[in-house]
Formats: structure tokens, sequence, C-alpha cells
């Protein structure tokens, strides 16, 4: 009876795994121990199967995770790639309009510059517009290397630039005049190797003050605005200053 009670739990056992029926069937047929090492081998077979199943889920799992976290990485790099695009102008490489006010507003500066190249539009009719277009590089170029790291640099529209300064103003009014004297220091190569000499004027104001960073923005913006139209209208190629209601050539 204890031979058929265990053989009875064996045959459970087995079907609880995955029904042997086959194997069980022939089991009935041959001696009782046989019988039992017949089953014990069928369930260690079946226990071996379900490993290398689960071995194959993990394996599957695992490479899974790798493809999903590859395809984050490519869209954070995609994510990266767009803002970049929408903060940066496209020709130049540095901020554009938005993203140059939007930073203004997130740094301190001391200073606001303004550029403008002289008689751009010129440049565009005289020798077409990818002379423009390398001219508007090349200056961009040359302000990044003159004003420092530290300056916040953007195409605002045209030919004009924005500059945000930190620092002292004497070492603001030193490093603008740099920029004005670099500029048409070497000409611009333009393709067919015709060289171009070139000149800006730019307007230079000192951070106002005021309830917002926002209102403090827009009134040093305008400050340096004033700067510029007063170094185009005096003969451009020019650096000029606005502090309190004044304009004074630097």
């Amino acid at each position: 009876m204890a031979g058929a009670a265990l053989f009875l739990a064996l045959y459970a056992a087995m079907l609880a795994f995955a029904a042997y029926d086959d194997a069980l069937a022939i089991a009935f047929n041959i001696p009782p121990l046989a019988a039992l090492v017949f089953v014990l081998l069928a369930v260690l077979h079946e226990n071996r199967r379900l490993l290398r199943k689960l071995a194959a889920e993990v394996d599957a799992r695992i490479r899974l995770v790798g493809e999903v976290e590859t395809r984050a990485a490519e869209l954070e790099r995609l994510r990266a790639e767009a803002q970049h695009l929408a903060d940066h102008d496209v020709l130049t490489g540095i901020l554009n309009r938005r993203a140059w006010f939007a930073r203004a507003t997130e740094v301190r500066p001391t200073a606001i510059a303004l550029f403008d190249i002289d008689f751009f539009k010129a440049v565009n009719d005289t020798y077409g517009h990818p002379a423009g277009d390398a001219v508007l590089t090349e200056v961009a170029q040359r302000l990044g290397g003159m004003l420092g790291s530290d300056a916040v640099i953007g195409r605002l529209g045209g030919e004009e630039f924005g500059v945000l300064l930190s620092g002292s103003w004497d070492a603001a009014i030193a490093a603008c005049r740099s920029a004005i004297d670099l500029i048409p220091a070497i000409p611009v190569l333009l393709s067919g190797g015709t060289l171009l000499t070139i000149s800006a004027s730019a307007g230079l104001a000192p951070w106002r003050p005021g309830p917002t960073r926002e209102s403090s923005l827009a009134r040093t913006y305008e400050d340096a605005d004033r700067a510029l139209y007063e170094a185009k209208e005096s003969g451009r190629m020019r650096l000029v200053t606005y502090a309190g209601d004044a304009a004074n050539a630097a």
C-alpha cells in the first residue's frame, strides 16, 4: 500500500509539472522501482526544460531593457537636437532672438551691447546673399572670440547682434571697443577669392534696475538701442555708450 501511495503521489506531481501521459503509461507496465526512477528522471527533465525556458525569458527581457534604454537615449539625443535648433540661429550657430531674450532674464548681466554691421544691405546687393551669409557668420565668430566665454551673444535679426556682458563697466567698454576694431582688421574671404573689408557699429548701456527682470531688460535694451542709433548716425564703425540720459562716444 505504501508503494502504491508513493506512486500515486509521484503521479500527481507529474501531472502538476507537465502531464507526461505517455511516460507514465509505460511506467505502469514495469517494476515499481524502475517506474519510480523513470518518473523522477521525467520530473528532472521537466525541471531542466522549465529552467531553460525561464533563462530564455530572462534573456529576452534583458534584451528588451537594452532596446528600451537605447531608444530612450536616442529620444533624448533627438530632444536635445530639437532644443538646440529651437534656441540657435541656423546660419551663425549662436542664440536666436527668442533664446537670447530668454537668457537675458535668467542671467545677471551688468551691461547690454548691440552690434550692427555697417552697410550690410550693400554687401547683399553687390555680392549676393551667400556673401552676406559669410559676413554674418564671420562677425558672429569674431564677436565670440573678442568678448569672451562669459558673454552671451545672439543674433537678434538681420545684421544685428545682442551681447549680455558681465564684469565691470570699464571692462565692457574695452571689450566692445576691441571688437569694433577687430571686425574690419581682417577682410572676409568670399567665395571666388574676393576679400571684403567690413565694419560694425555698437551701442552699449549699463544694466538698469527695475521692479522686475523683464522691465530691467526692456529699459537697458532701449538704452543700448539708442546708443547704437547714435553710433550709426554719427558716422558708423564706432562704439557709443548710453548712461543716464546721454549717449557718449567711447
